[in-house]
């Protein structure tokens, strides 16, 4: 699917993808983020793309099912499995982290 974004838009599809991943980890309520609370132009100048472009790619981002296309519509964007994905990845990365014999533990 972000293959398919990439495809579509290129890196500013790949950047603002991740990007937006970012945003609903820092700002984001359980996978959500409010398009009254945190306007799309907002959004759309962290992504370093034109709002209209933003529009665009979270349309097709919900078309190819990588959020969900109903929220969208309801003025925000949300993407299902966020919060299970994030927990996998830290849990994946303190895996590493302590394998990682040059690691000192902080208390």
């Amino acid at each position: 699917k972000i293959r398919r974004l990439e495809e579509e838009f290129g890196n500013d599809g790949y950047g603002t993808f991740f990007k937006t991943l970012e945003i609903l980890g820092k700002e984001g309520n359980k996978g959500r983020l409010n398009f009254k609370k945190y306007p799309k132009k907002w959004l759309a100048e962290r992504c370093h793309v034109s709002e209209e472009k933003l529009t665009k790619i979270l349309d097709f981002m919900g078309q190819i099912s990588l959020c969900c296309y109903k929220s969208l519509s309801k003025e925000e964007l949300y993407i299902p499995k966020f919060k299970e994905r994030a927990d996998d990845y830290t849990k994946s990365v303190r895996r590493l982290s302590e394998q990682n014999s040059d690691n000192v533990q902080v208390e």
